[in-house]
Parts: C-alpha cells; sequence; structure tokens
C-alpha cells in the first residue's frame, strides 16, 4: 500500500485546488482580486495539462549530485483519469557520471475501482544521445474499491491544502518586473508561503489520510510544533513529501506566480525549494550515507507551466512501441493495398497482408495479361517510397520511432502469372525500408 501511495502524493502540487474565496471583499486589492480569480478557474477546472520541471545541485565536499525531472501530465477529474511521464536525470556516485531513465504511468476510475498502468525503460548513460526506450505496460495491483476512495479523498483534500496555502499567504503576493515573458498582459507576482501556515495545510487536510492507513497514530490535540516534529524528526518517508516536506524550512518558501490578465490563468508557477531542500539534506543525508561530507545546495527549483485548463475531453492510454508498430503497419498495409487494388481493378486479384514484429509483408496475387502500364505502375508504387492519405497521427508515431525501425524491412512481393492460368507465378520481391518511405518527413 506504501508503495502506491507515495507517487500519488508525490505528483500532487501547489495550484490543484478546489475551491476559492470571495473576490468581490471590498477590502481586496485589485491585485489579489486578479490572484483570487486564477485560484477560483483552477477550483472550477475539471481537467489541465502541464509540464513539470525540477532541477536540483547539491555538493558534498568534492562530489556533486545534480537532479533534473520533466514530467509531462494530464489529468481529469470526472471521470477520473491521469497520464504522467517522467524523463529523469540524475547523479550516481558509485559508477559515476549521469544516469538517465523513463517513467510512465496511467490511472483511470472504472465503476469505483482505480486501475492503474506503469511502464519503464531501462536506466542509460546520460552521455550517450540515445533515448532510454519504455518497456511494456505491468498492471498495477488493484486494491478494494474503498481503499481506492481512500486514494481519491486523499487527492482531493491534498487540492484543499493547496488552496489553504495559497489564500492564507495571499497577501504576501506582490506584482513584480516580468522580465522572463515579454508580453504586457503576462503578469508576475511574488509571494511566500509561511511555516505556520504549513503546518496548519498538514494539520487540517494531509495528516488524516496518513491515520486512515495506520502509518500515523490519531492524536487530535497536537500542536504545530509537535506536527513539524513528527515529521522532521521522524522515519515516517511517507510524510516527507509536497507539502509536509516544506516544513524542513526555518524561512517561508518563496513562490511565483504568471497570470494571464486576459483570461486570469495562471500559465507558470516556480517555487524555490533551496532552503527546504538545505535542510532536508543537512537531516536526513546521514541517516543514509554518514560518510558524506557536509551537504550545500545551489539550486532547488520546482517549476509548472500549464498548457491548458478545461480543454481536455479524454485521456487515452497511449500505445506501447509493439502496439505502434502493429498500428502503423496495419494503417501502411490498408493503404498499400487499396493502391494496389486501383491498379488491379479488372484483374482476378488476391491481396493479403502479415505482421511480425517491425516487419509487414503484403501479397498480392494476380493474373497478368501482359499489359505493361500494369506492371509499371505496381513497380511505382511499391518503388515510390511513401504512401499518400497517412494522418498525422501516424506521421508522428513514426517520427518517434523511425530510428528503431529503419533497419528493418517490409516485404512487397507482387506475385503474378502470365495469362495462361495454368502457367507457374512469378514474383517480384521489394525490401523496403523505413528510412526510405518518407513517412513522417
Amino acid at each position: 500500500m506504501k508503495k502506491r501511495l507515495i507517487p500519488i502524493l508525490i505528483f500532487l502540487i501547489i495550484f490543484n485546488l478546489s475551491g476559492c474565496g470571495d473576490g468581490n471583499d471590498s477590502d481586496t486589492s485589485w491585485d489579489d482580486w486578479v490572484l483570487l480569480q486564477a485560484i477560483d478557474l483552477l477550483s472550477k477546472a475539471n481537467s489541465y495539462e502541464l509540464t513539470e520541471s525540477r532541477v536540483e545541485s547539491t555538493t558534498f565536499g568534492d562530489k556533486q549530485s545534480i537532479y533534473k525531472t520533466i514530467t509531462e501530465e494530464k489529468i481529469m477529474f470526472e471521470p477520473f483519469v491521469r497520464w504522467s511521464r517522467t524523463d529523469k536525470t540524475n547523479t550516481n556516485f558509485n559508477v559515476g557520471g549521469q544516469q538517465r531513465s523513463l517513467s510512465e504511468s496511467y490511472q483511470v476510475l472504472n465503476d469505483g475501482q482505480l486501475d492503474g498502468y506503469m511502464r519503464f525503460s531501462p536506466t542509460e548513460d546520460a552521455a550517450i544521445a540515445k533515448k532510454p526506450a519504455l518497456g511494456e505496460w505491468e498492471n498495477i495491483p488493484s486494491f478494494t474499491k474503498k481503499q481506492d476512495a481512500l486514494t481519491l479523498d486523499a487527492m482531493r483534500s491534498n487540492f484543499d491544502a493547496q488552496l489553504y496555502l495559497l489564500s492564507s499567504n495571499i497577501g504576501t503576493f506582490k506584482k513584480v518586473e516580468n522580465d522572463e515573458v515579454k508580453d504586457e498582459n503576462i503578469l508576475k507576482y511574488d509571494g511566500y508561503i509561511e511555516q505556520t501556515t504549513i503546518m496548519e495545510a498538514y494539520q487540517k487536510y494531509i495528516r488524516d489520510f496518513y491515520v486512515q492507513v495506520n502509518l500515523l497514530p490519531d492524536s487530535k490535540n497536537l500542536s504545530l510544533e509537535d506536527l513539524r516534529n513528527e515529521i522532521t524528526d521522524g522515519d515516517l518517508f511517507e510524510i516527507k513529501v509536497g507539502i509536509p516536506k516544506l516544513a524542513y524550512s526555518e524561512e517561508p518558501v518563496p513562490v511565483s506566480l504568471w497570470i494571464d490578465i486576459r483570461t486570469f490563468e495562471l500559465i507558470k508557477v516556480a517555487v524555490d525549494e533551496t532552503l527546504v531542500l538545505q535542510s532536508y539534506m543537512e537531516k536526513e543525508m546521514p541517516k543514509v550515507n554518514p560518510d558524506l561530507e557536509k551537504p550545500i545546495v545551489s539550486e532547488a527549483l520546482l517549476t509548472y507551466e500549464i498548457k491548458s485548463i478545461d480543454n481536455l475531453k479524454g485521456i487515452p492510454i497511449p500505445l506501447t512501441l509493439p502496439e505502434v508498430y502493429t498500428s502503423t503497419l496495419e494503417k501502411y498495409a490498408e493503404k498499400l493495398e487499396a493502391q494496389i487494388l486501383t491498379v488491379l481493378t479488372n484483374q482476378d486479384l488476391e491481396v493479403s497482408h502479415s505482421i511480425n514484429g517491425k516487419k509487414l509483408t503484403i501479397e498480392a496475387s494476380f493474373i497478368y495479361d501482359g499489359n505493361q502500364d500494369i506492371y509499371n505502375r505496381l513497380v511505382s508504387i511499391v518503388n515510390k517510397g511513401r504512401v499518400d492519405g497517412i494522418d498525422n497521427a501516424y506521421r508522428d508515431a513514426i517520427k518517434e520511432i523511425r530510428s528503431e525501425l529503419k533497419d528493418d524491412t517490409i516485404n512487397i512481393l507482387l506475385n503474378f502469372k502470365i495469362s495462361d492460368k495454368d502457367a507457374p507465378f512469378y514474383g517480384l520481391d521489394f525490401n523496403e525500408y523505413w528510412d526510405k518511405k518518407g513517412i513522417g518527413d
């Protein structure tokens, strides 16, 4: 259960909100009103799409740890479905250099049951230009509907916690010069999150989840200091992520917001967690590796770029590479067979195809009456090097997998007889290569 819950909680971010205050308060400044409108828009959204990036840099004496992740995410709340893909690069002290890996997850609620799938790539040397390849989807073992409902409730409670943090600290945000985006319609606000509000959000919205899954005792009368010690001095790793992890900082946590004044959409969020990570490393790393020298954190920046709000109509599970191969080759075979049939309209024709992994074989058997034009047109179809009518989705698929397909042949066999039906078949065997096809160019 613990392993299932950790990634769910990590993905919860500062702008996943579920409600807002009243933006018409006469005492509220215009800038506060803009912020409240942006919060309100997110709180009412049923879907969003974003890219999250995290960069952390820490030195331990002469050793440097660099951690970078880029996560693409799409989520719909009703009906619930979530997809994410993470590209991670980090330092490996044991082997040296940078290691890179990919992971992808998909969750969908079906009849009260939360079905989950994950797939991973092997870890590659980041110095090698080749992008790691994702493996097959693996089904995450199912839990009871009650446990799945608890997981979804925890997500919603985290949304409420995010709202609480922003609304409780909204007075700290001030409009500043927007040097990053040269657009007068994009306003930038700098502010921070006070430590007391972090502990209050943890107490009101987050802690109860850990109690219900038997990771924490049910204590109702803990002070804010007790709650902070529970996080920073305890050994429960599961609560040292997301909002609770911010408790490690002795100072307020800086946050920047970018808002499009034309739509009141929040388009970017940046959270400076340098002081958070510094305190975290000083306290936690000696437990993991006591031989490391004192950590010095030079950067810990978490950024979200919101691509869309309320524009998603559905989130289908992405195809695996074998499925992409099969789907793309089926589409290619369909188009090519149609062209062959056009040429051989009046022929006694049999056309079939087979797919084996990345290899496609199309076979057209027909009675050839000696018409040189038919022969030339058939040869032209094969030698042309592309099939018209492949839609953009398949062009994009080919772009992604061309490097893997370029050495795999497509066999096109044109078997024909001279007009005497009793005469033997003669065949032309064409071996086509993906890098010559022109699909996806």
